[in-house]
């Protein structure tokens, strides 16, 4: 699972242009039989997407692509939401800048 994440924020980093310095994400699970599951992604980067929409699109995209499972759980939306993106909550220039997209417990920087 790791390997897919980083495989694709890799991919979505290139599709929108952005260099991403860190990410963790982690599961929120199903806690209703109407709420549905999805992962909460808080990644920062060095130069931000111009669209964190299109990020979180190409980020879930990807996802799909390399793991089956997260991809039947994403079909229809059956059990699992499309990412969606936040804002940073502040950013500064000599950091990066973070954001979050809910879409593994995991904190890594790609390599």
């Amino acid at each position: 699972m790791v390997d897919n994440a980083e495989r694709a924020i890799r991919q979505a980093s290139e599709a929108t242009s952005a260099a991403v310095r860190a990410y963790t994400a982690a599961p929120l699970y199903l806690l209703t039989d109407r709420a549905k599951g999805r992962h909460r992604w808080l990644i920062e980067f060095d130069t931000p997407p111009t669209s964190l929409d299109v990020f979180a699109a190409s980020l879930d995209t990807a996802l799909q692509a390399l793991n089956s499972d997260y991809a039947a759980k994403r079909y229809k939306e059956i059990s699992s939401s499309r990412p969606r993106s936040s804002p940073p909550a502040r950013a500064s220039s000599s950091t990066g800048s973070a954001a979050t997209a809910s879409s593994a417990a995991n904190t890594k920087s790609p390599p």
